[in-house]
Parts: C-alpha cells; structure tokens; sequence
C-alpha cells in the first residue's frame, strides 16, 4: 500500500514542523505591518470636526475668487446694425433659417455674419410661429418700434444688391 501512494508516511510531529516552517516562511515574505510604512493612525471621533477659530482659517491674503471665462466671442445681434438684416432675409426666405443664414454669409460684401448661425436665428422665435420671443422682440423695438423703423430704414444689403445691380 505504500508504493501506492507515491509519497512517504510521515509522523504528526514532522507535519506540524512542516506547517510551523511554512508559516514562519509565510509570515516573513507578507508581515503585518511593512517596516517603511508607519504604523496606521487612529481613526478620528464620530461626529462633526470641531471648526477652526476665524484667525486660523483665514489666510492672510485671501484670494479674490476667480471668474468663470466665458469659452467663446459671443455677439449680441440686437445691439448690432445687422439685425434688421437679419429680419428681412428671414422674411424673404419664408423663415427657412438655414437658408436665410447662409444667403446672408454669401451675400455679405464682409464677413460680418460668419459668426452667425441657423440655431442662434431659430432661438429668438416661438417654436412653429413666426413671432419673436417677447424678450427678443423688446431688445429689436426701437424707440418708434420694430415695424415703424423697419420701414423707414432700407437694410444695408438690399442697398448692397441695388447698387450691385445699378453698377451692371
């Protein structure tokens, strides 16, 4: 039967040296505590940290907080001479924004609306209306009204196409 098993009977002292050797082995490859590390604080006491006096937690040139930097050039097209423009080009091409933006960009004699864009023109109007927003149509009111100026005034690119096709 011993020739069986491949491997020697050996005595319960023998084997509890063994698992001592193997443990001590163990325990010096993966101790408790690495001897670079320090021993780990205590944890703190339940409950809130008490709050520092106001000289301490001061520092003694405060920082003034820092502004949040608007990430691009935003133009305000209200303000702009060109918002007439604007206006009149979505009214000849029957409010379609996308193509009354980029007729303006291509009929710009500058580039004065490059900056300009379909989603921008579609946000100052109600949604399925042709109506300004009310706070759109305040910032376009002149002082004798949208409609009153607009007919007084001829947009600078229809002067631009009347002097185009005038010099033919």
């Amino acid at each position: 039967m011993q020739k069986q098993l491949g491997f020697q009977r050996i005595s319960a002292d023998t084997a509890q040296k063994q698992r001592d050797h193997i443990a001590t082995k163990w325990m010096e490859e993966h101790p408790l505590f690495p001897a670079s590390d320090p021993a780990p604080q205590p944890k703190r006491k339940p409950g809130r940290p008490p709050k520092l006096p106001q000289k301490l937690a001061a520092s003694p040139d405060p920082a003034p907080p820092a502004k949040k930097a608007r990430t691009g050039h935003y133009t305000n097209w209200f303000s702009s001479p060109y918002i007439n423009d604007v206006l009149q080009a979505l009214e000849r091409h029957s409010y379609n924004f996308k193509r009354a933006v980029d007729w303006l960009k291509q009929h710009a004699p500058d580039g004065r609306f490059q900056r300009l864009s379909d989603s921008t023109v579609r946000a100052w109007f109600e949604k399925g209306t042709h109506s300004l927003f009310p706070s759109c149509q305040h910032a376009c009111d002149g002082p004798l009204g949208y409609y009153a100026v607009r007919s007084h005034l001829i947009c600078s690119l229809c002067a631009f196409d009347l002097l185009r096709c005038i010099h033919r």
